[in-house]
């Protein structure tokens, strides 16, 4: 009865090896059998494609009114199609794209090279390194992300405009608002 000590410690390791191969298995379950979006973005650090989290961010930059940087910044794309592929990509060249889905879409037309600082300030407007379109349209009501774009600032009371072939973009309802200038819709 003097070695009781030694039996006691052994029971006490395998119970506690016991309850570590249940929790593995469980595990081993939880991961194998899934557990939706949760899986999606596990399987993601451990595939070679980055498909999926440049359009989450594609998505974003339509959801915070970033029509310049959705249009226009390249992203590098990993991804396969017959084999392991990469480039780089603005969203909207992502659109068509076989391998791409749940891509949300906004209208480029005109976005890219057309409007710099030059042709902001000989057109009448205020250049802006680091403007925000959504904080201009929403002045406080929506919470909008914080992301520079060059924008050209225009308003009526403040005298300024759009150089031709782009119209202010202002909040309505706000007499004295600050605003943005955009390509001309003619659709």
């Amino acid at each position: 009865m003097e070695d009781k000590r030694g039996f006691e410690l052994v029971m006490n390791t395998a119970v506690v090896m016991i309850l570590a191969i249940v929790v593995l298995l469980v595990l081993i379950g939880f991961f194998m059998i899934g557990s939706g979006d949760f899986m999606d973005k596990i399987r993601g650090y451990f595939s070679y494609s980055n498909v999926d989290s440049v359009v989450s961010g594609c998505n974003l930059l339509v959801d915070s009114g970033s029509v310049n940087a959705f249009c226009c910044e390249k992203k590098k794309v990993k991804y396969n199609e017959g084999g392991k592929k990469e480039g780089e990509f603005s969203c909207s060249e992502l659109i068509d794209k076989g391998f791409v889905s749940g891509l949300k879409k906004v209208s480029c037309s005109g976005s890219c090279g057309g409007l710099n600082e030059e042709s902001c300030v000989s057109g009448g407007g205020r250049w802006n390194n680091c403007g925000n379109k959504c904080e201009i349209m929403n002045k406080g009501d929506v919470f909008c992300i914080q992301v520079c774009e060059e924008i050209c600032e225009c308003g009526t009371i403040s005298g300024l405009g759009c150089p031709s072939g782009y119209e202010c973009k202002m909040p309505e309802g706000i007499a004295d608002a600050l605003g943005y200038c955009e390509v001309i819709d003619e659709s």
